[in-house]
């Protein structure tokens, strides 16, 4: 995202290179980190609508486009608190809905489901296959690999800092381990290695 130069290699998004160009590919990009962090002196309302400001967007369009989202993960309740007294799971919701605000083409989500209870995560899940059946591309990082198994159409496992194996579900079923669980293939390319993770 053009926080940290590259020491080697590039990386870019729709054509962009991600450092050079980018204020044009945060345009395009939501990002949801794993641990958010916001103004503790701020709304959760309030930082909804910086969060769309910054983006050009409008106050009208600001609360049309963020009220189902506020509904389907339920955090409606919860706006007018400060940001201070959220829980984890409440900054991961309203993180969320702020990745998401400006309709961008690529989301990149960084455990997105971390802190979240039984229903908060399948109404992420459902977000995740929304987005995707409306042909957008979901980058999603996770450890917990029947989540992935679930959701991806693409996976990739990184190893030791390297990318060990990418494609589909069966595609690494059919290189690696015949019918086995993404936890089989996971385990037979990344074996010991600590810190690996898809």
């Amino acid at each position: 995202m053009g926080i940290l130069a590259p020491t080697s290699g590039s990386a870019r998004i729709d054509g962009l290179d991600c450092f050079e160009d980018r204020v044009e590919v945060k345009r395009r990009t939501g990002y949801l980190p794993d641990e958010p962090i916001f103004q503790d002196h701020l709304r959760g309302s309030e930082i909804i609508r910086f969060s769309g400001e910054m983006h050009g967007i409008d106050r009208d369009e600001i609360d049309s486009r963020t009220r189902p989202l506020l509904q389907q993960l339920e955090l409606s309740d919860a706006l007018e608190e400060f940001a201070v007294n959220y829980s984890r799971g409440m900054k991961k919701k309203l993180a969320l809905i702020c990745a998401m605000l400006h309709d961008p083409a690529l989301l990149i989500l960084d455990e997105p489901t971390n802190g979240l209870d039984p229903f908060a995560t399948r109404a992420v899940h459902e977000l995740i296959r929304a987005n995707a059946a409306a042909g957008k591309t979901v980058f999603f990082s996770t450890h917990l690999l029947d989540q992935a198994e679930k959701l991806c159409t693409q996976i990739a496992i990184v190893a030791k800092g390297r990318l060990a194996a990418h494609g589909t579900l069966a595609e690494l079923r059919a290189r690696l381990t015949n019918d086995s669980s993404l936890e089989e293939i996971f385990f037979s390319v990344a074996g010991d290695a600590g810190g690996a993770g898809p």
